[in-house]
This record gives C-alpha cells, sequence and structure tokens, in this order.
C-alpha cells in the first residue's frame, strides 16, 4: 500500500508561556495542509521477522524513524497483532523545516496499518494514538485547516478558508531543530505577540498582502538567533521579489510564500533552485 502524507504551515503560531513545572509550551496555531506531500509504501509482513523503516534520504533524522517505529509498536500493542511491516519513506517535506514530515508520515502510517490491518479505527482512535508519539500528529490525521490548541492535540477544523493559494517553500542549507528554536525562545525570555487567528482568517480569504500583515509567529525571533540566514531570506522575498505574504513555518528553517501569481513564484523558483536554498513549488491543499 501507497499512501501519502501531506506537509503543512503555520499562518500563526502563538507561544503561550509555561504554567508551574511544565516541561513544554502550549501553543495556539492555525494550520493548513498543503499539497507537497512524502509518499509512503508499507508492506504487510506475513511471515514473522522484524519490522524495518527505510527512506531515500540521508538527512532523515534517527528521530523521524523512531517516530514511526513507535506508532507501529502502540498499535500491535493495542490491538495484539503480531504482524511485521515493511516502510519506506520517500521524502519531499523537507526535513528540520517546520512542515511536521515526522509527524506527517507517522500519521500517514497509521491511516495505513488501520487499513492494511482492517482495524476499523474511529478518527478519535487514531488521534488517541498519535498524540502518544508527536504534538502534530493528531492534525495530520484530519488533515484539513484547523485551530490547533494545548501541546498540539487539541484540533478544531475550520472550512471557512475558502480562497487558494500556491506556495513557494525555500529552506536555507542549515535546518532547525524544533527543541533548539524552543530553547532559543526561553534564553531569550520572549512573550506571544498573541496574534488575533480569526483575524488571519478573514484576511486569507481578501489576498496575500492583507494576509501577510496579520499572519505571526512567535518562533520566528529565536530561529534568526540560531540561523540568521533565514531572517536574510525573508527579507530578500520581501524587500527584492515584492512578495506580500511571507513568513516562517513551525520552529524553521522554512521560508513560504503564498501567492495567487503563480508565474510571479515560478520566476523566484527559476532564479532560486540553482543555489544552496531547497526549493518546492506546491499550493495550499
Amino acid at each position: 500500500m501507497i499512501v501519502k502524507a501531506y506537509g503543512k504551515l503555520n499562518l500563526v503560531l502563538n507561544v503561550k508561556p509555561k504554567q508551574g513545572d511544565e516541561t513544554y509550551h502550549e501553543i495556539e496555531s492555525l494550520m493548513i495542509p498543503i499539497s507537497l506531500h512524502d509518499c509512503i509504501e508499507i508492506t504487510r509482513l506475513k511471515e514473522g521477522g522484524n519490522t524495518y523503516v527505510t527512506c531515500d534520504s540521508f538527512e532523515l533524522a534517527g528521530e523521524q524513524f523512531n517516530i514511526v517505529t513507535k506508532v507501529i509498536q502502540l498499535l500491535r500493542q493495542k490491538y495484539g497483532f503480531k504482524d511485521q511491516f515493511r516502510v519506506v519513506i520517500y521524502k519531499r517535506i523537507f526535513i528540520s523545516g517546520g512542515l511536521g514530515g515526522g509527524s506527517s508520515d507517522a500519521a500517514a502510517v497509521i491511516v495505513a496499518i488501520n487499513k492494511l490491518m482492517k482495524l476499523k479505527m474511529t478518527l478519535e482512535e487514531m488521534v488517541e494514538i498519535g498524540k502518544q508519539v508527536g504534538s502534530d500528529v493528531p492534525f495530520f490525521l484530519y488533515n484539513k485547516p484547523a485551530i490547533v490548541t494545548g501541546r498540539g492535540e487539541i484540533i478544531e477544523p475550520i472550512n471557512s478558508l475558502n480562497k487558494k493559494y500556491f506556495v513557494l517553500l525555500m529552506r536555507p542549507k542549515k535546518g532547525l531543530s524544533t527543541n533548539d528554536t524552543y530553547k532559543k525562545y526561553d534564553e531569550m525570555k520572549l512573550t506571544s505577540k498573541n496574534a488575533d487567528i480569526n483575524k488571519v482568517i478573514e484576511a486569507y480569504n481578501t489576498d496575500e498582502f492583507t494576509l501577510g500583515a496579520a499572519i505571526s509567529n512567535d518562533l520566528e525571533t529565536p530561529a534568526f538567533e540560531l540561523a540568521p540566514e533565514i531572517k536574510e531570506l525573508k527579507d530578500k522575498l520581501i524587500q527584492e521579489e515584492g512578495m506580500g505574504c511571507v513568513m516562517m513555518s513551525g520552529a524553521g528553517s522554512t521560508v513560504f510564500i503564498i501567492s495567487t501569481n503563480k508565474r510571479q513564484l515560478y520566476k523566484i523558483y527559476e532564479k532560486y533552485y540553482k543555489t544552496d536554498y531547497k526549493i518546492e513549488f506546491c499550493k495550499t491543499y
């Protein structure tokens, strides 16, 4: 079986203060899926042996292999099957890019095994498994625009983002880990901009310049400290290319451009695709 694991963008990422002795920040985010996706081939091995997870990218961190393996272990424990699997991940979503690739892969594997093993899991049951392995996994199981709160496990799907956009994704050579970006956020003692998600939803349905003025990501500031080339790229796309909606996604380091002008995005793509930047063209999903 082959399944698709779609990437995401954060149009808002508000980081909430830690409460008491909490280890992790809670968030308030507006997240949307994009058409860029990994493909995952998963085969049921009936003759025993072991589960194998492989990938066509040498960049893939062990943590992302582990999240897929852990999902399979949790499903096996809950539903009592003994089958093993061969999982091959064909990566297109940038690694360490703030696009949720590892979590999306895990969500896609949950969906695939549910079908392969005829487990008849409800969406809620899949979410319960997913949130045990990664905070973004529940969002990818819904795979639709949503307001995401808590540590990422509380999903409120929304149906009011009606406009379709083209998206250009650009990641500098250096990727960033989520842990490093949040650690820098704490070290800098930053506070949230508390962007108004409802205003961003309203702006989304107007035009990219209105949207660009409304979106916000609290993790940009620490990411810019860790990798100044992210800010350099963002500034260049706004000031030199004249783009109206440009921001970093998630914990970085991917910078996205949202626009209805497909031709203009292709011109930027052609200008940058032979540089050190990783670059992909896609659209809102």
